[in-house]
């Protein structure tokens, strides 16, 4: 089994690729299978988070590429930008993580954060989608 240790620089040729949940990405240590089958341990130092692009590696230097995976989110549409700035802050400020667009976000589903953002005038519908919130600093 691949064992994961450390977020390491781009490469131009990573040794594998590993598709992950926005959940899993969140988490330090779990086990997966990278997309050509082999057996992988993702075992990061505490608080490591991982987004899309990030590279990963091993200790003898063997790199893995983070992709997001397609998962079920809920995508809001609004009328208008002011709208949309609303609807971000009021997630922001309940901890909801949000991947916010040019007139649009995600979020991932829940009966509160679709309440809300209907609340907020938004058109919300369930899609499925790579999911990416920002990084926190």
């Amino acid at each position: 089994m691949l064992r994961l240790t450390h977020v390491t620089e781009p490469r131009d040729e990573p040794y594998g690729v590993l598709v992950l949940t926005y959940a899993q990405r969140q988490a330090h240590a779990l086990c997966a299978r990278l997309k050509s089958g082999e057996e992988a341990e993702l075992a990061l130092p505490r608080g490591t988070s991982l987004h899309a692009g990030d590279f990963v590696a091993t200790d003898d230097g063997k790199p893995v590429r983070i992709v997001a995976a397609t998962e079920e989110v809920l995508r809001a549409d609004f009328a208008n930008p002011l709208a949309l700035a609303r609807a971000a802050y009021a997630l922001g400020a309940r901890h909801v993580p949000v991947q916010v667009e040019d007139g649009w976000l995600l979020a991932l589903p829940g009966h509160e954060t679709r309440a809300l953002l209907g609340a907020l005038g938004a058109r919300v519908r369930p899609e499925r989608a790579p999911f990416e919130p920002e990084r926190q600093p």
